[in-house]
């Protein structure tokens, strides 16, 4: 956290992005205490910067490659809205990428 206050001091861009995973890992995870913490952690990140928060909704059924592993569409389809983000000027953003 140290770091990331350093470099928004300096005016730097920051591009947090949050991608998805297969949604029954992220169900089986989601009541886990380390989900729980990390989950407390991107809140504190958020509001400690100030954070801008916007949500991309990656359309199509079949984004994923396994569990953890977005395959070619989906793959596509983040960089696509990551560059998006990027080519829009932003300053500090915390993006989730969602399916």
């Amino acid at each position: 956290m140290t770091g990331i206050k350093m470099l928004s001091k300096k005016k730097c861009k920051i591009l947090f992005v949050e991608f998805p995973i297969y949604e029954k890992l992220d169900s089986a995870l989601s009541t886990t205490p380390l989900n729980l913490d990390l989950r407390k952690n991107k809140q504190t990140l958020i509001n400690e910067l100030n954070l801008t928060q916007r949500k991309v909704i990656l359309s199509g059924k079949r984004l994923m490659h396994d569990l953890t592993h977005l395959n070619s569409n989906g793959a596509i389809q983040s960089t696509k809205a990551i560059a998006s983000q990027i080519n829009n000027g932003y300053e500090t953003l915390y993006l989730t990428l969602k399916k």
